[in-house]
Formats: C-alpha cells, sequence, structure tokens
C-alpha cells in the first residue's frame, strides 16, 4: 500500500500537468537525438535564460491554450451579463408599468401610497392625482431601477433611430426614381 501511495504522490495532480510534463520530455529527448546527429557535445538546447527552446515553445503553446480558452469563457460570460441585464431591465419596466397601472386605478378608492382615505369616507374623490416620483414606492425599492431604465432608454433610442435611417433611405430612394 505504501508503494502505491508513492506512486500516487510522484503522478501529476492534473491532465494539464501530464500533458505539460509529456510535451516537455518529448521536446528534450527530440532535441538531444538532433544534437547527436548533428555531433554537437552538448545534450539539449538550452538558452542563457535556462528551459531548452523547444520546451518553452510547449509551454508558450499550453499558455495560449489556456488563455483562448479563458478569453472564450469572458466572452461567454459577458454575452450572458448582456442578456440578464436585458431582461432585469425588462422586468423593471414592467414593474414601473403594472406600478402606474395600480396607482391610477385604485386613485378613486385609495390605495396602499396614499391611503384607503376614500373607501373609509364611502364617497370616493373624483379629483385626479398626479403621479408623482415619490408615490412610485414598488418601482424605487429596487437598487437597480435607474440602470434599467437607462438600459430600456437607451434601447429604445437605437430602435428609434434605426425607424428613422428607414423612413429617411425609402423617402431618398424615391426622390432619385
Amino acid at each position: 500500500m505504501s508503494s502505491s501511495s508513492a506512486e500516487a504522490e510522484s503522478e501529476p495532480t492534473n491532465r494539464k500537468e501530464a500533458s505539460d510534463k509529456q510535451a516537455a520530455l518529448s521536446s528534450s529527448s527530440a532535441s538531444s537525438v538532433d544534437n547527436k546527429e548533428n555531433g554537437n557535445a552538448t545534450a539539449s538546447t538550452a538558452n542563457a535564460d535556462g528551459p531548452p527552446a523547444s520546451s518553452a515553445a510547449a509551454i508558450d503553446q499550453a499558455t495560449m491554450d489556456h488563455l483562448t480558452e479563458a478569453e472564450k469563457i469572458l466572452s461567454d460570460l459577458v454575452h450572458k451579463k448582456k442578456q440578464l441585464d436585458k431582461q432585469l431591465a425588462g422586468v423593471e419596466a414592467s414593474i414601473y408599468a403594472l406600478e402606474e397601472s395600480y396607482l391610477t386605478d385604485t386613485q378613486q378608492y385609495g390605495n396602499v401610497v396614499r391611503g384607503f382615505d376614500g373607501y373609509l369616507h364611502g364617497r370616493p374623490d373624483k379629483k385626479k392625482y398626479k403621479i408623482n416620483d415619490a408615490d412610485r414606492l414598488f418601482s424605487h425599492s429596487s437598487v437597480t431601477f435607474q440602470h434599467a431604465l437607462e438600459i430600456k432608454a437607451r434601447e429604445e433610442g437605437y430602435m428609434q433611430e434605426e425607424e428613422e435611417m428607414f423612413h429617411r433611405r425609402k423617402k431618398s430612394r424615391y426622390l432619385y426614381e
């Protein structure tokens, strides 16, 4: 049992280390074979800095592979964040619209924000109240409310710009025909 535990300790901890070690061993053995064929006395092609040139290339390739994988993951995460931001903006906008609907529909008898005086007195108030920003209790309870409104406004502005450009192109096309 002790010999198998010693073997387990000497084995690499993951596949990446194993492939890196294998690449380094194969490159160093290949360079020593090349040197023997060329008649050089050195056992490997060591740089002044230390590791053999071919193992440095293998390490650089492994680093580049790791870097491209990390870039792909980062790109996927950024795309997912943008999708979640759009969904959040949609939810915030629907809360805003539902809140406005609630405040206008219940202003005659009363609501959670202004109180239920109209309901308790039996005579409804015919006066229409303007919905103030301070009345938007549900929207302002969200930390991301302002950010979501900005995102929604940007999207609507972008859509409006595209629509205007479409109409301009359509008009200019008819002018030149």
